[in-house]
């Protein structure tokens, strides 16, 4: 402990009562009473300044103990209260940790399911192509065998219609023929009717 004023008066009271008590007794040795009596007046006298040195140390040792102990003691609130915040803090830290991985663990949900759900848009959509395209070649090919079949169809009717022109031409053909070859008989057959 670091020694204070009232240490160094209380080390110098002592001193000097104990030089006085030593050469007291060697004065007293040589004579002399009233001599004594000056010496123990001034024990005493160190004596009672000892005493209040004493006091005033113990004093300033007990508000210097209780300023420690008060000191201490917010030393230790504040350690307390910086642990608590730390404690705080990291209780935040994992809050946002586990929140962060919440978050990501949700995000990837997601990022699988919309994944998943365009997988699936692209191969529904890739079927109903697929379908349409097959309906398409086979409604083509349907329609394409109906105009060719209509086609034959009209075909075949003007093949007969031509074929019916050319046998009823022949037939008057035939007809003509037949009054221009017979028409000298007629005039002939006129003429005698006539006469």
């Amino acid at each position: 402990m670091v020694f204070s004023k009232y240490l160094l008066g209380l080390v110098g009271s002592l001193t000097a009562g104990a030089n006085g008590i030593a050469f007291g007794m060697k004065q007293m040795s040589a004579g002399g009473g009233n001599r004594l009596s000056s010496i123990l007046s001034k024990i005493s006298s160190n004596s009672e300044e000892s005493s209040r040195l004493v006091e005033e140390e113990t004093i300033r040792l007990e508000k210097e103990k209780e300023a420690s102990q008060k000191n201490q003691k917010s030393l230790e609130e504040k350690h307390k209260k910086s642990e608590e915040q730390k404690k705080e803090r990291n209780k935040q830290a994992k809050s946002i940790t586990e929140q962060k991985e919440q978050l990501d663990k949700k995000t990837e949900e997601q990022n699988q399911q919309l994944k998943e759900a365009k997988e699936k848009e692209e191969a529904s959509l890739k079927k109903s192509l697929e379908e349409f395209q097959a309906q398409t070649v086979s409604k083509f090919t349907e329609h394409n065998k109906e105009v060719k079949k209509k086609v034959e169809e009209q075909l075949s009717q003007i093949e007969k219609i031509l074929q019916d022109m050319k046998e009823s031409n022949q037939q008057l053909i035939t007809r003509v023929k037949e009054q221009i070859v017979g028409l000298p008989d007629r005039i002939f057959q006129d003429s005698e009717a006539k006469d």
